[in-house]
């Protein structure tokens, strides 16, 4: 296996002793895992051996671990240089957002032994928000390199791979970003947890590459391994390892072929390395469990589940961070522009930094740059019409796709295969479709039961059944107290859900407007102090809705317009009653001699210039009284 290069950067003659005892390590008890580069055995703060700049930066990027030990000085600089080589180092490493880096810090500075005060501090703080790892002496400093680097270090338990006992395995992720802790944490878990641990997330986030990178990582670990698509189930999934056991399933019944993989499988032993993948249906899994509860062979699913196994046994993980989102956007797509960054914040922000998407979106704008498409032309665009990008949708191959056995597919057809809502019932339908319509916020089991449920069906208890449904099969996050739609779903749900959206909504905009109903200067039922929360649902519904004009979202605006009054929110009063106004322009556009839609302009126009008169804007008052 090939070992990984270390490049260990410091200052030398003032850390020899501790430079010695790295080399040492290095060169005995981890020489089968590392390699040193051997450039910083030339680096003399005399400079009469001083390599090239240039040398130090090849070095750094080719290495996989980056090591900084920092004592009292910071060395020398390179001629024409404003840093040392030292921080030129450092930068470098912290450039490769995939490099593991590793910062050794004396654990305490001697004030008069600094060489250089203001660029010592310059280093230490490029370290700010990250882990170090301060020691007192050599025996601390080999103790804390031990533990940071014994991670990663491959398990070669046997000689050759593992044998593959599934008709495929997984390829090695094309690009690892990221994600190094939650790689550890996996063989962790395995060996500690009862070997049988789940990666939960929302599709698309990572869970398959995370699980891919544990594969390829340990072939050397296991005697056996497979790795199954479990889309339709694990059990049928199971069966694709019979060719490979040398058992025969047909002509057997359901029970029969499942007593017959577990008898093959019993001769496998504790060697084994199961992989399944995209098992997202909780009684599966239970299933599974229950059937080979017995078995000791590590087994790794990744799934949208949750709350399914032990809390130890269950590995969450979220997005990218944004600046490792960026750099994996960068992986594929650049462009050369002073307002690229920001365009790319922005681009980022609209896609929610979910993993997947990232990667995606910049396989499409390679595609689009051939057709003279801009990031500033992409980014437009997607803000404008959503993430399904109709005709600009190019086919783009990534780890998803291959994973889902398609070569390729466009942009719009990976989003429907990852989010395929057509799978949840009716009433799943309507619970996620409500929460789509407001704000992507965590919000209790008490304030979703106030909107959604009623008196008769659809009760408080099957509203929080529903939920506790939803939450498992991974399409709503939920924490302890809460439930909190993704705002890439909420989006998703509204694209594909357009046709029907209107009846769709009817049932929150009823619940809405019973509980904030208004005369013409107070609400009716419920205090000011409790309106707050349903009030600030106004803005997102109109969002979601603003295709859809009606009476009722009319009067859910009117509502909150009281609301608003009676708290002393001129802004808030003035957005609802323009908003509003909007409204009965659309209705009257569709029917111009309704006179119920010629009476709710009419309001609209008498109470913005009631606000307009209230703050002195007496123009604006006269325009809207003579409307």
């Amino acid at each position: 296996m090939k070992k990984q290069k270390v490049y260990i950067s410091s200052t030398f003659r003032d850390l020899k002793e501790y430079r010695t005892l790295v080399k040492s390590l290095f060169e005995n008890q981890l020489a089968a895992s590392f390699e040193l580069c051997n450039i910083m055995e030339r680096m003399w703060d005399d400079g009469s051996q001083t390599p090239f700049v240039e040398e130090c930066v090849r070095e750094v990027q080719a290495a996989d671990i980056y090591l900084l030990i920092l004592g009292n000085k910071v060395g020398s600089f390179p001629p024409n240089e404003t840093r040392t080589y030292t921080e030129i180092e450092l930068d470098t490493a912290l450039a490769d957002k995939g490099k593991k880096i590793f910062c050794f810090p004396f654990s305490t500075f001697e004030p008069t032994q600094l060489d250089n005060p203001a660029k010592h501090a310059e280093l230490l703080a490029k370290f700010a928000g990250k882990p170090t790892h301060p020691f007192a002496n050599p025996t601390e400093l080999r103790a804390d390199l031990l533990e940071c680097l014994l991670p990663h270090i491959p398990i070669h338990r046997f000689s050759l791979p593992a044998k593959l006992l599934s008709p495929n395995g997984a390829d090695k992720p094309t690009v690892f970003i990221g994600r190094e802790d939650e790689l550890r944490e996996i063989r962790q878990r395995l060996d500690d947890c009862g070997k049988l641990m789940l990666i939960n997330a929302e599709g698309g986030i990572g869970k398959t590459t995370l699980a891919a990178k544990y594969w390829s990582e340990n072939l050397y670990a296991y005697k056996h391994n497979a790795w199954l698509f479990c889309e339709n189930g694990i059990v049928n999934a199971l069966k694709d390892l019979a060719p490979k056991l040398n058992l025969d399933l047909a002509g057997m019944d359901e029970a029969q072929q499942v007593a017959a993989l577990k008898h093959a499988l019993s001769g496998v032993h504790d060697d084994f390395l199961l992989v399944l993948d995209n098992a997202n249906d909780d009684d599966d899994i239970r299933v599974f469990r229950q059937t080979f509860e017995g078995f000791h062979w590590h087994v790794l699913i990744t799934s949208r589940c949750q709350g399914v196994l032990e809390n130890e046994q269950e590995l969450p993980i979220t997005h990218l961070p944004p600046l490792l989102a960026k750099a994996l956007f960068k992986r594929y797509y650049n462009e050369d522009s002073l307002d690229f960054e920001v365009l790319l914040d922005r681009l980022l922000e609209a896609i929610r930094y979910h993993t997947l998407l990232v990667e995606i979106f910049a396989k499409n704008m390679q595609e689009s740059a051939e057709l003279g498409i801009k990031m500033t032309n992409f980014l437009q665009k997607l803000e404008k019409e959503g993430l399904h990008l109709g005709e600009h949708s190019f086919e783009v191959k990534t780890d998803y796709t291959i994973a889902v056995k398609a070569k390729a597919a466009t942009t719009d057809e990976i989003l429907d295969a990852l989010y395929d809502f057509g799978k949840l019932s009716e009433e799943q339908r309507f619970v996620l479709l409500s929460l789509s319509l407001l704000p992507a916020e965590p919000y209790t089991l008490g304030f979703i039961n106030s909107l959604l449920a009623n008196d008769s069906t659809r009760t408080d208890l099957a509203v929080r059944k529903t939920l506790k449904s939803l939450s498992k099969k991974g399409w709503i996050a939920q924490t302890e107290n809460t439930y909190r739609l993704s705002p890439v779903v909420q989006d998703l749900l509204l694209y594909k859900n357009h046709e029907t959206l209107e009846t769709d909504a009817q049932a929150l905009l009823d619940r809405l407007n019973y509980i904030l109903e208004a005369d013409a200067y107070n609400l009716l039922r419920i205090r000011l102090s409790a309106a707050e929360p349903y009030a600030k649902l106004l803005y997102q519904i109109n969002k979601s809705l603003e295709a859809y004009p009606s009476w009722d979202i009319g009067s859910l605006n009117f509502n909150v317009g009281v609301y608003f009054n009676n708290t002393g929110n001129i802004t808030g009063e003035q957005y609802t009653y323009t908003q509003y106004g909007i409204i009965y322009q659309k209705l009257l556009a569709t029917d111009p001699e309704n006179l119920s839609y010629k009476n709710g302009l009419a309001i609209s126009y008498e109470k913005l210039g009631g606000i307009y008169e209230a703050t002195g804007d007496w123009k604006n008052a006269l325009v809207n009284y003579q409307e």
